[in-house]
């Protein structure tokens, strides 16, 4: 399922793409994005960022079509309003009734709502607002009744007028969000969010306003509740985090409703427009477009001026120092390497991309900014941008400023593919169209546009193809000439020949066998693989002490199950008894784990395990 998986969420990233950047854009994205190095490394595994993409991409998407549906009935408010003031205009009322005709300015208005598609009841104040021209009282009468009508035509009368078509896609994004709960708790990050975008809907008193927060309620309700109750172990060991998303939901739920409420009070609505008319904040968008750009700067100087270390466990502590000693490095396994995480990104989608994205970022920012200050959106840039840049921006932050992973590449690289590397995708393709529009704008031929934009297009997809599938020349032959190789991850395999060697394994475990593994690396590769796997029980121990094993096999023979155990050699299990045997021995590639260069060629690795029944089964029956 994970190649599948991984298609799927590039193809609802092509989805996101054709909603917020346009549809000639949707395949790059997918392109990109389907062949940087950690979708295909995230791909290729179990691991759950894929599925976790599916939701997010796909809530987001579900979110833009609430809105151009809320978009379509305006517009199409707006023709209506528009063919009204064609068949009013006349000066003269005979010349304005031999115009419009017996119905002229209802007929008009309804030939331009039935091409524009659907129509909501609260439409008809948008049409006292837009049609500012002097329109007869029935006039405007009729228009609003045909209005309704076209809402009651796509509306079926059992969902009642409260379940709108946009009210519906809102709950369902909400929902479809928050089940990211249910996947993993990563989700958490991009839902904090969630909280000033719903505060922002009830203020601006949209009809998404209480679908949209209601899907996400339930949706967060329903995974805590699975992780509470089938995940319980998970959850306590990383509860503090848990906790300190809790602690920012409560502060930013409660500086939401505040705001609310102000909003709400009369006092507040006549004073606040009044002094920003005096004192405008027009520096406020300039000043989001600098910081964006400026943290983008931050990240880059980093790992210049700061070293970060961290508190690993002692297994984390181990394994780091064990990676720094065999590439080389100073050892210090207190190092998290998160300083890093730019040029993690830069790895793997290229420099270009990562320019574009931050020039696209902060142009973002800065219109986002501006429509919300001037209350102006013309373009409904606002609301279709909002909650996507907040999420790639917030989360993204998060994510390269602290990872909170072990740092061994592409292992870590999933922390990045979530929101960090789509981010980056989304925004360099909107500053690559907002490129292409200007130069046309500006008089280029649309040839020309084109080109541009296919030029982008190439500066971005090069460098993520070769970082992939390692593109380029090796003198090879014996004429030492240039040849084109491919010697990236994407064209090698990993982990051949496993599945045949676990089945081995598990055929030669008896159903009632409790296996103890007494090698600290064995049981860090196959305690969750022969429980998972071969279904039977199965614990390691760190003490080599004959007394202290013929203990742990002492209370499985009285449990009445029968004790084996296992390990890496075969000298491991001499002081215990038996015969040892030999039940797996596989040579096979796996991904590399390097912590301060490009992965680029997998790692081969030699298991070999040894098990035995031990002679004191019957001790401490």
């Amino acid at each position: 399922m994970g190649p599948v998986l991984g298609g799927l969420a590039a193809f609802t990233f092509a989805g996101l793409v054709a909603r917020l950047v346009g549809p000639q854009w949707a395949p790059a994205g997918a392109l990109v994005l389907g062949l940087s190095l950690p979708q295909q490394f995230i791909g290729r595994t179990t691991l759950s960022e894929s599925a976790l993409q599916i939701v997010l991409f796909g809530g987001l998407c579900l979110l833009a079509d609430s809105v151009a549906l809320r978009g379509i009935a305006t517009g199409a408010v707006r023709r209506a309003a528009a063919a009204v003031r064609a068949t009013v205009r006349p000066a003269s009322p005979a010349l304005a009734g031999e115009a419009a005709g017996p119905a002229g300015p209802v007929a008009a208005a309804s030939l331009a709502l039935s091409s524009a598609g659907t129509a909501g009841p609260a439409d008809s104040a948008e049409f006292e607002k837009t049609a500012v021209l002097p329109v007869p009282p029935s006039e405007r009468n009729r228009l609003a009744s045909r209005l309704s009508a076209v809402h009651r035509a796509v509306t079926p009368a059992r969902w009642g007028p409260w379940l709108t078509p946009e009210r519906q896609l809102a709950a369902l994004a909400g929902l479809s969000l928050a089940f990211g709960l249910l996947i993993s708790l990563d989700a958490l990050v991009y839902l904090l969010a969630v909280i000033p975008f719903c505060c922002a809907l009830f203020v601006g008193h949209r009809l998404q306003a209480w679908a949209f927060p209601v899907g996400c309620l339930l949706g967060v309700c329903y995974g805590l509740l699975g992780c509470y109750l089938l995940d319980r172990p998970f959850l306590d060991s990383v509860g503090e985090t848990v906790a300190l998303a809790g602690v920012a939901a409560v502060w930013l739920i409660a500086l939401s409703l505040v705001i609310m409420r102000l909003a709400r009070m009369a006092g507040v609505r006549r004073v606040v427009p009044a002094r920003l008319a005096r004192r405008p904040l027009k520096w406020l968008p300039e000043a989001g477009a600098v910081i964006t750009l400026l943290a983008l700067i931050g990240f880059a100087v980093r790992p210049y001026v700061q070293t970060v270390r961290g508190h690993p466990s002692l297994a984390e502590y181990r394994f780091i120092e064990l990676l720094q000693r065999a590439q080389g490095l100073p050892v210090d396994p207190s190092r998290s390497y998160a300083e890093q995480t730019l040029y993690w990104t830069i790895w793997y989608i290229g420099l270009p991309t990562v320019l574009l994205g931050a020039f696209g970022a902060a142009l973002m920012v800065r219109r986002c900014l501006r429509s919300l200050i001037t209350w102006r959106d013309p373009t409904r840039v606002w609301r279709v941008w909002s909650l996507p840049l907040a999420i790639f921006c917030g989360a993204s932050l998060v994510s390269l400023w602290a990872p909170d992973i072990d740092p061994d590449e592409p292992w870590a690289s999933r922390r990045l593919i979530l929101t960090v590397i789509p981010g980056m995708i989304i925004c360099a393709l909107w500053a690559s169209s907002w490129l292409s529009r200007r130069a046309r704008d500006r008089g280029a031929h649309p040839a020309t546009s084109v080109v541009a934009g296919l030029f982008f297009v190439a500066a971005m997809l090069v460098p993520t193809v070769s970082t992939t599938f390692g593109l380029g020349l090796s003198h090879t032959g014996k004429s030492g000439g240039l040849t084109p190789v491919a010697q990236g991850l994407a064209l090698t395999r990993t982990g051949e020949g496993e599945i045949s060697a676990v089945a081995g394994l598990c055929s030669q475990l008896p159903y009632n066998a409790s296996v103890v593994i007494v090698d600290r690396p064995t049981a860090a590769a196959f305690t969750q693989v022969i429980r998972g796997m071969c279904g039977v029980p199965v614990a390691w121990t760190s003490s080599r002490s004959v007394a202290a094993v013929d203990g742990v096999i002492g209370s499985i023979s009285a449990a009445g199950r029968r004790p084996l155990l296992l390990a890496a050699t075969r000298s491991q299990l001499a002081a215990f008894g038996g015969t040892p045997v030999r039940v797996l021995d596989l040579v096979t590639a796996q991904d590399p784990r390097l912590l301060t260069q490009l992965p680029t060629a997998p790692d081969q690795v030699h298991y070999q395990l040894w098990l035995t029944e031990p002679a004191a089964a019957g001790v401490g029956t």
